[in-house]
């Protein structure tokens, strides 16, 4: 499983480059010359670059459909994210529909990354077969996908732990309706150990999370056996964080990529 690492600006060459696979955010695209500049150098060397709508950033709707074509041409990524509205399945086919129109003669060039929203999991798998109807290369799925629980659906007290769980069941319950010809992408993650659990998913090929940089600079380390996330939220403009903290960063990584191939200390 490929990691995309999400850092600030200030910190891309020490942290995002330990990776061949980036998602890229269409907000700090339209504002931050280096953060531009160090993504479209790092595609000329032939990584993998998503570009990502920021809906969850900066909410739904904030870019046209050609601006978001615009900005991944700008970087040189390979795939974008269309347009999509948070926990709602049909407003988000919609979008994906018409994205799929306007990138109808650029198909050759760059793919189309469809994200699943639903409030149930009926609703989720009804996404899920839709976009996969509509022609996407890629479908995201959201560490913010939390369908309404089912009667076994296992709960945790820890709220980490929580969030993960539900994704993960979610998952088991999509599996039967995923495409070997669909890359699938893990949309964040609260609690790195989720990872552990898609060891024997053949269809997710990557994650992004900016988790080893926040638990880091917060003093965290992502191998906590009762990992918390951390409250703070990812300062872009940050430059700088102290030697203690850049060598938590770096060893959080590293612990992502064990978790990612399964490398861990007691797991099979």
């Amino acid at each position: 499983m490929q990691i995309g690492i999400i850092c600030p600006t200030g910190f891309l060459e020490h942290f995002a480059s330990q990776s061949n696979y980036h998602l890229v955010l269409a907000h700090m695209v339209r504002k931050d010359r280096d953060y531009k500049e160090f993504y479209r150098k790092a595609s000329t060397h032939g990584d993998y670059i998503t570009l990502d709508n920021s809906s969850c950033e900066i909410g739904d709707d904030v870019f046209t459909p050609e601006q978001l074509v615009d900005f991944a041409r700008d970087v040189g990524a390979k795939e974008v994210m269309a347009p999509e509205t948070a926990f709602d399945a049909d407003s988000t086919i919609d979008k994906v529909r018409e994205f799929m129109k306007v990138t109808k003669y650029i198909r050759g060039s760059i793919k189309v990354f469809g994200t699943l929203h639903g409030s149930a999991m009926g609703d989720i798998i009804r996404c899920h077969n839709n976009l996969v109807g509509l022609g996407v290369d890629t479908i995201g799925i959201s560490f913010r996908i939390q369908p309404k629980p089912m009667k076994d659906f296992v709960r945790h007290p820890n709220k980490t732990v929580d969030t993960s769980l539900a994704r993960v069941q979610a998952i088991m319950r999509l599996e039967p309706f995923m495409k070997e010809s669909i890359r699938y992408h893990l949309l964040g993650i609260v609690d790195p150990k989720e990872l552990l659990y898609y060891y024997y998913n053949k269809f997710i090929k990557s994650v992004d999370s900016s988790c080893a940089y926040v638990s880091g600079i917060t003093g965290k380390l992502c191998d906590d056996a009762w990992f918390e996330k951390p409250k703070e939220k990812l300062d872009f403009s940050n430059k700088y964080i102290s030697g203690y903290s850049l060598k938590r960063v770096h060893f959080n990584i590293q612990i992502l990529k064990k978790l990612a191939r399964n490398e861990m200390e007691g797991t099979e």
